[in-house]
């Protein structure tokens, strides 16, 4: 009886091993879990149009800089899912406005860069056309 129940207690180690070394090693997981708490409110205040109309001012430095800062603290891995998703979210506000589709082209090249205008990796993200 003792054999069995240590037979029993290796695979029920082995299996919950297994599970925790798969859901380790599976970034897209690990990334929808920061696309959901990444909190970007300074990267959006930083992308709209207003915002880039004062770029040269001291408000707006401090914007880009908390920006930076907060998608530094996002897994390099998913930091251009993270920025994708902003941007569905942006997408969904300037659609309807005037001149939507050429701002949010704009928006996008802007977005696919800002790893880089940040100066961390990657430089520059790919997105899935969504326009």
């Amino acid at each position: 009886m003792a054999f069995k129940e240590l037979i029993t207690m290796a695979l029920l180690i082995s299996l919950m091993s297994a599970l925790a070394t798969a859901q380790y090693n599976n970034p897209k997981e690990s990334c929808q879990r920061e696309v959901l708490e990444a909190d970007l409110q300074s990267c959006r205040q930083f992308m709209m149009p207003k915002g880039r109309e004062m770029l040269r001012s001291i408000t707006n430095q401090s914007i880009q800089e908390k920006c930076c800062r907060d998608l530094g603290k996002v897994k390099s891995q998913c930091r251009c899912d993270v920025i994708q998703e902003m941007m569905l979210n942006l997408q969904e506000e300037i659609q309807y406005t005037k001149g939507g589709s050429k701002t949010m082209e704009k928006l996008m090249g802007m977005g696919a860069k800002l790893p880089s205008i940040c100066g961390i990796s990657p430089g520059y993200c790919h997105f899935q056309e969504m326009y």
